[in-house]
């Protein structure tokens, strides 16, 4: 766990063990996994029900929401309204959402609401991009970063999970500082696919050429953006005169890429690039939004590339 998702964990524990509980949190991160781990830690402090995840799960006064789910806005305000309505436990009450950057603009507007007029002894746990929220509702509640992983606690925690010193040493480099992140690559063939096609479809993008969004780049297109953007952030600092890092596999490539394009070339990919990762954050639906916004995406930076 990073030093700042440590410092996070310990600022929650002080506040509730003082009593001075917000009523809104928004742990921001990359890693969903440690996002979730930190609020599920959060939750259980509040409602005071041991360490297992089954018995937070089964307590009547813990609520939990997927927004990459893409529930209803009918639902979301039925389970809102279920959450107000129910009577005050005794330690409290906690809805937690996961994701909460997915949620649609009118889910999050409902949320708003509530957020502006919080039920008594209650406590929102969001997690995912606090920057992909509207920023009304990121003003309503404490946000707390959890940062990134180094290099060598990924490495330490692959080597935990089984993998070799050297399959650590390579899967925490492409880890882009999650943890689980490197774990989804050390254990998942899939993933580790989804990253080689992301890959293989900017190196195309930067050689002339002009891919298409295929049906695993768009049902996954975060991790696929993640991976172009670890992909440009490399190629910028051979330009500034630094290492690959985040991709030493693909050294000789960024290489022979560096000498094609200028900085501002390359900063102004990596803006499109990030623009789109909001835009589809924000937009949430999945591959059935995502392959347009790739395309388009393609298109725009074929563009940079070609002028």
């Amino acid at each position: 766990m990073s030093t700042a998702a440590n410092i996070i964990r310990d600022r929650l524990a002080c506040a509730f063990s003082a009593g001075r509980v917000c009523h809104a949190f928004f742990i921001s991160g990359q890693d969903d996994a440690l996002l979730s781990e930190l609020a599920g830690d959060a939750a259980r402090r509040v409602l005071s029900c041991g360490a297992q995840d089954a018995k937070l799960a089964q307590n009547p006064d813990y609520f939990e929401l997927d927004g990459s789910a893409h529930t209803k806005i009918e639902d979301f305000r039925a389970l809102l309204s279920e959450f107000i309505r129910r009577p005050r436990g005794f330690f409290g009450r906690v809805f937690f959402i996961r994701n909460a950057h997915m949620l649609s603009a009118q889910a999050q507007n409902a949320l708003l609401k509530t957020l502006e007029e919080p039920p008594g002894n209650a406590v929102f746990l969001l997690t995912g991009n606090a920057e992909g929220v509207l920023p009304t509702v990121a003003s309503r509640c404490c946000v707390l970063r959890a940062g990134l992983a180094g290099k060598d606690e990924v490495c330490a925690r692959l080597v935990e999970r089984g993998a070799s010193r050297e399959e650590a040493r390579l899967f925490a480099a492409q880890s882009c500082g999650s943890a689980s992140r490197g774990e989804r690559l050390f254990s998942q063939e899939s993933y580790r696919a989804l990253r080689r096609d992301s890959l293989d479809a900017f190196a195309l993008l930067l050689s002339g050429g002009l891919p298409g969004a295929s049906k695993q780049l768009a049902a996954d297109a975060s991790g696929a953006l993640s991976f172009m953007l670890s992909y440009l952030s490399d190629l910028l600092w051979l330009k500034l005169g630094g290492e690959v890092s985040d991709n030493p596999d693909r050294e000789a490539e960024l290489r022979g890429f560096a000498g094609s394009f200028t900085i501002g070339k390359i900063a102004c990919m990596i803006e499109l690039l990030s623009g789109t990762s909001a835009c589809l954050a924000r937009a949430g639906g999945g591959a059935y939004f995502a392959a347009p916004a790739l395309n388009r995406l393609f298109l725009d930076v074929s563009e940079v590339v070609n002028q």
